[in-house]
């Protein structure tokens, strides 16, 4: 029998770091959405 609190806490760390990863990914696409944009607004600037 596995121990409750040990259980809710895996599942929590497995929550938080599946969380954690979203985030990062979210973080990093609207990076480069903004780094693309950026690069368009500077290559027609330029053109």
């Amino acid at each position: 029998m596995k121990h409750p609190c040990l259980v809710k806490y895996v599942d929590d760390s497995f929550m938080l770091s599946s969380d954690l990863l979203s985030n990062t990914v979210e973080a990093f696409s609207r990076t480069a959405v903004f780094a693309a944009t950026l690069n368009n607004s500077v290559a027609f600037a330029l053109d």
